[in-house]
């Protein structure tokens, strides 16, 4: 699975997710940071995919909230922990499609139903609010999957977090601070064949209220731990999800790589929301995710090429590897009652500079639609059903 395919998945949560998981895609270190926000992506996207779009807004998740929404908006359970305190349910089904279907329907259509769960407990320790959080997140590919094995159905990673609302506001602004803390907990496939053991993470975001619009700003920073610093291939007869044959060297244990996997990432994000009506809730997000993988090599020797690019720089380096991303996201809520809403959203995950054809210089890319590469399912849309409780 690529790119596109968690990039469309990851729209449907968007306004949906009570919580901050994040899989992994064996291929795409280049993507999203690992666990808690998973980094790594593909550097261009394949197939039928958007299940890639699913992790990037995992990783948007973590980064941009405490409650694990993209946006300044907090999920339900969350937002009515906080407010309420107690124990608080979160539920919903969505259905996701990249725009790669109504552009190339025959080579990158791509159609699934997402489904996810959380809870959020509020609770106070010496007169100070704390909210903890954790949830599950699956998807089943409707269209006919592009993985090796032909899976449809994948589950993401659990990533408990824990979080102080507002701890500090500063009186003249009326601007809030929320610290949070998050491990992951590795259940996704990739995230197991990639040999995550956890993934730690810490961040910050400041609040501001004006009237019905919010803001929000956050930093997030994540150390990814594995058995293995590389996606590896393992030597054996055939996976149990399907009859692939990897042939190795007798006694190899790794026969082959994906490339390296994150080390470290900071993600920062912005967003800003406005509720026109109490039931109304339309949300816009800006993600920048930076992953620094694990270093293949430490050292230039004799090896290293020595050869230079068009700007005089080498073209080898040695060291830890680089892979931005950005993600755009937009989405509208509508509270039919105390309990549920309908969410509509578009999101959008790709590399922050396009190469100018005619200049040959990197310019910003639009963050919000994947202009030109909508094939690649890069851009999604999804509709979806939430319950809070």
């Amino acid at each position: 699975m690529t790119l596109t395919k968690l990039c469309l998945v990851a729209a449907l949560s968007v306004p949906m997710a009570s919580f901050a998981a994040g899989p992994f895609q064996p291929g795409d270190q280049d993507f999203i940071p690992m666990g808690a926000a998973n980094a790594g992506a593909p550097t261009a996207p394949a197939g039928n995919s958007g299940a890639a779009a699913t992790q990037t807004t995992a990783a948007a998740n973590v980064a941009t909230s405490s409650s694990g929404s993209p946006s300044v908006a907090k999920s339900g359970d969350a937002q009515h922990a906080e407010d309420e305190g107690g124990v608080h349910f979160n539920g919903g089904i969505s259905t996701s499609v990249g725009l790669g279907t109504f552009v190339a329907p025959a080579t990158s259509a791509y159609l699934a139903t997402i489904f996810n769960v959380g809870a959020a407990y509020g609770f106070e320790v010496k007169g100070k609010k704390l909210l903890a959080t954790a949830g599950w997140l699956g998807y089943y590919e409707l269209t006919l999957p592009d993985d090796e094995a032909g899976r449809r159905f994948s589950p993401w990673d659990i990533r408990p977090s824990l979080s102080a609302p507002k701890l500090w506001t500063e009186e003249h602004t009326g601007i809030s601070l929320s610290p949070s803390v998050g491990f992951t907990i590795p259940a996704s496939i990739e995230s197991v064949n990639a040999t995550l053991i956890t993934a730690l993470s810490a961040g910050v975001s400041a609040n501001k209220k004006l009237g019905p619009f919010g803001l929000r700003l956050s930093v997030n920073g994540t150390r990814s731990f594995y058995r293995v610093p590389f996606v590896p291939t393992f030597a054996r007869p055939a996976p149990p999800a399907g009859p692939l044959v990897y042939i190795g060297r007798e006694g190899e244990t790794y026969i082959n790589t994906a490339g390296m996997n994150p080390a470290w990432s900071l993600i920062t994000g912005a967003g800003v929301s406005w509720s026109p009506t109490k039931a109304v809730s339309i949300n816009i997000g800006y993600t920048y995710l930076n992953t620094w993988k694990y270093a293949a090599a430490d050292t230039v020797d004799q090896y290293t090429p020595q050869a230079l690019d068009s700007n005089g720089n080498p073209v080898a380096h040695s060291g830890m590897g680089r892979g931005d991303r950005v993600i755009g996201t937009v989405a509208i809520s509508y509270a039919i009652n105390d309990a549920f809403s309908i969410d509509l959203s578009m999101f959008t995950a790709q590399a922050p500079l396009i190469k100018d054809k005619t200049t040959g210089q990197y310019i910003p890319r639009f963050p919000y639609l994947a202009f030109g590469e909508l094939a690649g399912n890069a851009s999604s849309v999804s509709f979806g059903l939430s319950g809070n409780f």
